[in-house]
C-alpha cells in the first residue's frame, strides 16, 4: 500500500451510486487515483474504482457494480481503462439484464479486478446476460439458474455462443480501448425467417423445425409426435411439418365452406366471420351472366373446375388485385 494510512482488503464488493460529481478541495491521500477524472459532468464513477484497487491486497479482487457508460466513454474514463488493461488487474466484464436495481432502469454491468495473476493476464473475459432474467411488474431478478450459469461461465472462463468470450488484451488496444459489450459478444437473436409457401399454406417450414435439433435429442421421439411431414399433390413430402391428410386440411371450392369447419375457420377480405373467397375460372374477373353462371351449387365440376384452394392470403390478395368478387 502507498502509506501505512491504508486497511487492504483482501475481497471488496461495491455498488456506489452511479453519475456522481466529486471535488478534490480537500482530498486526502490523492495517491490512490492514477487518472482523475472531469470533476463536473457526473463522472466519478470510475474514481470510485480506482479507490477500491487502492485498498485491495496484493492478491486481492474486487467486483462492482457500474453503469455502461464507463465502458466506452472517451477522455479520462479512456485513459483509465487504458491503465487497468495496461496493469493486467481487468480480469472480467459481466453485462447485467436492465431493471435489476431499484432507483434506475438503465442496465448495469459488472467489473472484476483482480490484482492476483496480473502480470500473466492476457485477456477480459467478457459475459453478455443481458437477456437472461425473470421480468417482474416493477424490478427484474436474475433467477437461480441465471447466477448458477454466470457463476459456471466466470469460474471455469469458458467461451460459449453468444454469451461469453475471452477478449486479448492486444484487441481491446485494437479497438481503441472501447469495452462496449455487444463489441465482442452480441447476442441479438436472429432474423426472423419467412417461407412465403408456410405464409400461404400453412404448416411449419421443416428448416425451423430442423433449427431445433438440439432440444428434440434431449427429447426422443418429442419431434415425431409433434411433427408430421405434409404431402402434397404427387405425394412428396411438403416443406412445412402439418401433417398432409386431406381430411384435415380440406379444399374449399368457391362459395363453399369446407366440410365440418367451425364457423369463421376460412374467411375472405373483409375478415367477416365465415365469409369464403371465391375465385372464377382463370382467376378472372366476372360480370354480368357469366358472374351469376358461378353462383352455381357444390359439386358442379363445369363451374369450379378453376377453382383455386382458399387461404386468408390468397383471397385477400384476389380481392385487392381485383380478380375475385366477394360473397
Amino acid at each position: 500500500m502507498p502509506t501505512a494510512s491504508y486497511v487492504g482488503f483482501h475481497r471488496v464488493v461495491a455498488n456506489p451510486p452511479f453519475s456522481q460529481n466529486y471535488s478534490t478541495t480537500g482530498m486526502k491521500y490523492k495517491e490512490r487515483f492514477k487518472v482523475f477524472m472531469p470533476e463536473k459532468g457526473k463522472k466519478a464513477d470510475l474514481m470510485f474504482v480506482q479507490h477500491m484497487v487502492a485498498v485491495l491486497k496484493a492478491d486481492g479482487k474486487l467486483a462492482v457494480i457500474m453503469p455502461h457508460g464507463v465502458l466506452f466513454r472517451g477522455g479520462a474514463e479512456k485513459e483509465c481503462r487504458k491503465r487497468f488493461i495496461e496493469d493486467g488487474i481487468l480480469d472480467a466484464i459481466i453485462s447485467l439484464p436492465p431493471g435489476l436495481f431499484y432507483g434506475t432502469g438503465i442496465p448495469a454491468c459488472v467489473l472484476v479486478l483482480s490484482k492476483a495473476g496480473a502480470a500473466a493476464r492476457d485477456g477480459v473475459l467478457i459475459i453478455n446476460a443481458d437477456r437472461e432474467y425473470k421480468e417482474g411488474k416493477n424490478q427484474n431478478s436474475l433467477r437461480p439458474e441465471d447466477v448458477a450459469k454466470i457463476t459456471h461461465v466466470y469460474r471455469n472462463r469458458l467461451e460459449v455462443e453468444k454469451y461469453s468470450r475471452v477478449v486479448s488484451y492486444k484487441e481491446l488496444a485494437a479497438e481503441d480501448y472501447n469495452l462496449n459489450i455487444r463489441r465482442y459478444v452480441d447476442n441479438s437473436p436472429p432474423p426472423e425467417p419467412h417461407d412465403v409457401r408456410a405464409h400461404l399454406h400453412g404448416g411449419v417450414p421443416a428448416s425451423e423445425v430442423d433449427a431445433l435439433a438440439p432440444y428434440f435429442r434431449n427429447y426422443s421421439g418429442l419431434r415425431e409426435a409433434l411433427f408430421v411431414p405434409r404431402a402434397n399433390g404427387n405425394g412428396k413430402a411438403s416443406s412445412d411439418g402439418r401433417p398432409g391428410d386431406p381430411k384435415r386440411l380440406p379444399r374449399l371450392l368457391p362459395g363453399h365452406r369446407a366440410q365440418g369447419s367451425p364457423q369463421g375457420a376460412y374467411r375472405g377480405g373483409t375478415g367477416r366471420p365465415g365469409q369464403t373467397c371465391r375465385v372464377p375460372q382463370g382467376s378472372r374477373r366476372l360480370v354480368g351472366d357469366e358472374r351469376k353462371r358461378h353462383r352455381g351449387v357444390a359439386g358442379d365440376d363445369e363451374r369450379v373446375r378453376d377453382a383455386a384452394p382458399l387461404s386468408r392470403n390468397n383471397c385477400r390478395d384476389a380481392y385487392a388485385a381485383g380478380h375475385a368478387e366477394r360473397p
